[in-house]
């Protein structure tokens, strides 16, 4: 509804530069944007491996596009089956989000947890026709049943997961860790129905035998970055450092965005970090497994932390008193209502 105002209010021109999939129905409209056409070409044409523009098809993991495709014919539209599959898989997210921390902790920390992660700055990507719904949904499904240890479904919700994004792979160490603690807990030996989250390195393993018999080679999801162009943290972060400093402090643009996501990626670590006995060491290492890396591409960083539901955990915990998690709410609602705008009106924000 949020962009569906802003789009009423603050149309955006029609013209080559943003395309629309929705021109006449605003409340669709704006959650088609940006890496959206890669989904939508994938699903409509399958991989191409041709750099476009600044990118790459085969850059994306398959199982999303595949989904979408398949509820294209239901839906007459690949776009539309998209945002129905982002808002339900985002939806049932919540819902084990809640259910997984309730069973571990409380009821209370549980409910903070879902709010905070629904209201975060960057949740309307989760609304939008990208992985990151599915992601989170298949991710929190393998850790809930792995706590329950049924390690066979933990196993295909993690191999999905690694067939949707590439950092998928993680679940396995996720889960496999939980396996570990669960063994000790119990001063047992291997119990053979763990091996089942073995299952977990299919769906990663599958697209990469896909790109090693499509195009000859397996770690073509690696080498297709190159195709979106190299980027220097470094270089970035002294570009930031610099333009601030000479007294772009207070102009709204790249600079501040790209600080800003910094910044969240190192307050994520210390968060992780400090409540890491709150925690427990498979949710801390995830968690490390998807932020740390995001520092090799950190002017994203707000989009890749959504998708680490530990970090909403802790949160969760932080929230004890009303009057931080009202804080935390309030100042998560506001950067919300910004970023929607600007994603919805294509400004680049993750």
């Amino acid at each position: 509804m949020l962009v569906y105002v802003t789009l009423i209010l603050f149309p955006v021109q029609i013209n080559r530069q943003y395309w629309h999939v929705f021109p006449q129905n605003r409340f669709l409209d704006g959650w088609a944007r940006f890496d959206a056409g890669w989904y939508s070409r994938i699903a409509r044409f399958g991989y191409k491996n041709i750099p476009m523009g600044h990118g790459q098809d085969t850059n994306f993991f398959p199982f999303y596009p595949m989904v979408i495709r398949g509820l294209g014919k239901v839906f007459g539209n690949v776009f539309l089956a998209g945002v129905v599959v982002s808002n339900l898989c985002f939806f049932f997210s919540l819902i084990g989000l809640f259910q997984l921390v309730k069973d571990r902790y409380d009821p209370d920390i549980a409910r903070r947890s879902v709010y905070l992660l629904a209201f975060n700055p960057f949740s309307f990507f989760f609304s939008a026709v990208y992985t990151e719904a599915m992601f989170l949904f298949f991710v929190i499904f393998s850790f809930y049943f792995c706590e329950n240890r049924r390690y066979l479904l933990a196993g295909l919700c993690a191999a999905v997961a690694g067939a949707t994004r590439n950092i998928g792979i993680f679940t396995f160490v996720g889960v496999g860790f939980i396996a570990v603690r669960q063994m000790k807990e119990r001063d047992e030996g291997l119990n053979p129905r763990v091996l089942w989250l073995l299952v977990s390195l299919v769906g990663p393993l599958a697209y990469i035998a896909f790109l090693g018999f499509r195009f000859g080679d397996p770690l073509l999801f690696l080498h297709a970055q190159r195709a979106w162009g190299t980027f220097n943290p470094k270089g970035i972060l002294d570009y930031v450092i610099n333009t601030l400093r000479y007294g772009a402090v207070w102009t709204w643009g790249d600079p501040v965005l790209f600080l800003f996501h910094f910044l969240l990626g190192i307050l994520a670590i210390w968060i992780i970090l400090k409540e890491r006995r709150f925690l427990g060491q498979p949710y801390v290492i995830f968690s490390l497994l998807l932020i740390l890396p995001a520092f090799l591409r950190f002017t994203s960083m707000g989009r890749y932390l959504i998708v680490v539901f530990p970090l909403f955990m802790a949160l969760g915990k932080l929230g004890k008193k009303k009057w931080v998690f009202r804080g935390f709410l309030f100042v998560e609602s506001g950067l919300l209502i910004l970023f929607s705008f600007m994603f919805s009106h294509w400004y680049w924000v993750a």
